[in-house]
């Protein structure tokens, strides 16, 4: 006698529903898997934002350091904006006017910075700078001499000669007299997306004769790209420091964008 085995396995009903609690499972186990994903890709976009705004910064604020008292200007001109300013070597402290010779005292490690008695070099010499006048190279600074001399007299002090007579009639609280060895400029072209940094022996005093690259000289050298938009800001107040001011942005093609302002007090009191 033979006996029958019954056959048992999944009706078709069974399959759609173990087929739509699986769709189910896989669902939500995807959207638990995408969201740590999206928002790690999310916070590396914004951090890439945020490192292509800063990028420039650092070098802005060094040479901000550097500059010439009340020397920085903003310019802009449609898409291109520009942050200028006047670029010391350093400085010293001058014993009597200045004019054809005349007595300094230096800092630790040189007159003007790191110079040292019987150095020559070409620059401009600065004394009590309050605004734009240095760029006219009257008034507050000389033109740019050719031969800049130092030398000591039978005593051992510094002295400066400039190579012709000099008159520096501006005040100085601080009797600071700047070497001023040309410009630097950062120039922010919103088209391309970049800031450059220029710095030329070219000094200018009207700010629209460099307000772009192509005024300023050569390529620049690339400090930050991918930026959508820039804004320069140089406050001058007379008996204030002056403040410096640079909004950046920076946007993606997810249609996010990033503002960093930065701000520095540059040092006024020449």
């Amino acid at each position: 006698m033979i006996k029958r085995r019954h056959m048992k396995g999944f009706t078709l009903m069974e399959m759609v529903v173990a087929i739509a609690i699986g769709s189910v499972v896989v669902i939500f186990a995807g959207m638990f898997i995408t969201a740590p994903v999206d928002a790690y890709e999310a916070h590396s976009r914004r951090s890439k934002l945020i490192a292509d705004a800063s990028t420039a910064w650092p070098r802005i604020q060094a040479d901000l350091r550097h500059a010439l008292p009340n020397s920085v200007r903003a310019t802009r001109n449609g898409n291109v904006a520009v942050l200028e300013m006047l670029d010391t070597v350093g400085y010293a402290k001058f014993e009597a006017p200045p004019s054809a010779e005349f007595a300094v005292t230096g800092t630790a490690n040189g007159i003007f910075g790191s110079y040292q008695p019987g150095a020559r070099f070409a620059g401009h010499l600065s004394v009590g700078n309050t605004g734009a006048e240095a760029y006219t190279q009257a008034g507050s600074m000389t033109p740019r001499l050719p031969d800049i001399q130092l030398a000591v007299d039978g005593t051992g002090t510094p002295l400066v000669r400039p190579g012709m007579p000099i008159v520096l009639p501006r005040p100085s609280a601080r009797s600071r007299i700047y070497l001023v060895r040309g410009f630097v400029a950062y120039v922010c072209d919103e088209r391309n997306g970049t800031i450059r940094r220029y710095q030329g022996t070219n000094i200018v005093a009207n700010a629209a004769a460099h307000d772009s690259p192509a005024e300023l000289g050569g390529a620049g050298e690339l400090v930050a790209q991918d930026i959508g938009a820039c804004n320069f800001d140089a406050l001058l107040v007379a008996g204030q420091p002056q403040v410096v001011t640079a909004r950046l942005t920076t946007a993606s093609r997810y249609n996010e964008s990033i503002t960093v302002m930065y701000r520095a007090v540059v040092e006024n009191a020449p």
